[in-house]
């Protein structure tokens, strides 16, 4: 599995972008009542009011499956509140949605997270990157899923000396 992750300020604009029509958007999980983007901004934002210093209280993950491995519903499920556990999110504190993409060759999920909490505390996701990329890998040994390994998006140094000797031909 490959983690994508995101934080942004505006619930209703990652809602909308999740909820596209071209997406073929399902909504799968999470703790909420609402369905739509606009009930689900809704409540978000009653959370966020609580605490307004917070300028990125949304924290975004999709999260990729292999080339031509689709995967339940209920499997997609599980792996989504087990990758935020894993992640020291508490599910019963913090809001979130799970919604499934059926919009590209490769199944994925998106999950919505508040990072404040019902009680105001704030889920601090400090290298989020680093800990979801060892996270993911225990998920898919525990899951029996295709294993992946993310490319870096680092540059090697012999790359970065080709580049320019090619620029400055």
């Amino acid at each position: 599995m490959i983690g994508n992750i995101n934080n942004g300020n505006g619930f209703r604009g990652c809602l909308d972008y999740v909820f596209r029509d071209d997406s073929g958007a399902e909504l799968l999980g999470g703790n909420m009542v609402g369905e739509h983007p606009r009930e689900l901004a809704h409540e978000f934002g009653k959370i966020r009011a609580l605490r307004e210093d917070i300028a990125k209280p949304v924290w975004h993950i999709a999260l990729s499956g292999a080339e031509g491995e689709f995967l339940s519903e209920e499997k997609w499920r599980q792996i989504a509140e087990r990758y935020l556990t894993g992640m020291k999110v508490d599910v019963n504190n913090h809001q979130y949605v799970v919604v499934r993409h059926k919009d590209k060759d490769h199944d994925h999920v998106h999950l919505i997270v508040n990072r404040i909490g019902v009680n105001g505390k704030v889920y601090h996701n400090r290298q989020d990157r680093y800990k979801s990329k060892q996270l993911l890998r225990v998920i898919e040994r525990e899951h029996g899923l295709v294993p992946m390994i993310e490319k870096s998006k680092e540059k090697t140094r012999e790359q970065v000396q080709e580049q320019t000797y090619e620029r400055s031909r």
